[in-house]
This record gives C-alpha cells, structure tokens and sequence, in this order.
C-alpha cells in the first residue's frame, strides 16, 4: 500500500494555477510546488503572480508565472 507522500508525489508533472497570485490559489501553487509540480501562475494581476513566482522560486521550487 503506498504511503500519503508517494499519493502525493507530483513529480514530472506540471499545473497550472488561475489567481494564483493571491490567497487560496497562491496556497495551491505552493503546495503544488512542494509537492514537486512544475507550477505555472497565471493571474490577471501579473505583479502579484509574478511576486509569488519569485517567492517560491527562492524556496528553490520550480514555478513559473505571467499576468494574463
């Protein structure tokens, strides 16, 4: 039987998180990345995705982002 981290493993896998940049899809994005997704956050508001982007990426996960 696999354990919750091996259910939880995402790694080689990609997501895409919508407002991502602030509150509940910012947690998502980020639990995603840990959890070992390549993340992508998209956001009407480019400078808070691109912040969280930036933020998460000096914890060294792999995520990326752009304001759409």
């Amino acid at each position: 039987m696999p354990t919750v981290f091996e259910m939880l493993d995402m790694s080689g896998r990609s997501a895409i998180v919508t407002g991502g940049g602030t509150h509940l899809g910012r947690a998502m994005a980020s639990a995603l990345a840990e959890m070992g997704a390549s993340v992508f956050i998209a956001s009407r508001r480019a400078e808070l995705c691109e912040e969280t982007a930036e933020e998460l990426q000096g914890l060294g996960l792999d995520v990326s982002g752009i304001g759409c």
